[in-house]
């Protein structure tokens, strides 16, 4: 497994956060979506990383996300510890690349 996707297990996303660039992907076990994404995901962590964060299992972890997950998959994007943006789950590749190029935001 690439070691630039982590999946969070101890509720220790903050630990992680500082990372000049990291997508944090919230999710949940019962989300179809969330598996089919995954795998995908796990291909193209050594561009960036990525942290995988079950909503059910890591409630501290999500309050690091400054609006409600209403949906899962959430997907968002930080920058040293900073909240950048709500990456949309059909434009996600395109926004990879540009995050990658530094054309992002």
């Amino acid at each position: 497994m690439n070691k630039n996707f982590i999946e969070i297990t101890r509720d220790n996303l903050s630990n992680f956060l500082s990372a000049p660039k990291i997508l944090v992907v919230f999710g949940s076990m019962g989300c179809g979506a969330c598996k089919r994404i995954k795998p995908k995901l796990k291909n193209v962590s050594d561009l960036i990383p990525i942290a995988y964060v079950d909503v059910q299992s890591s409630p501290r972890s999500v309050l690091l996300y400054p609006n409600t997950i209403e949906e899962v998959p959430t997907i968002a994007y930080f920058e040293r510890g900073y909240y950048k943006a709500r990456i949309n789950l059909e434009t996600l590749w395109f926004d990879i690349e540009k995050i990658v190029k530094n054309e992002y935001l």
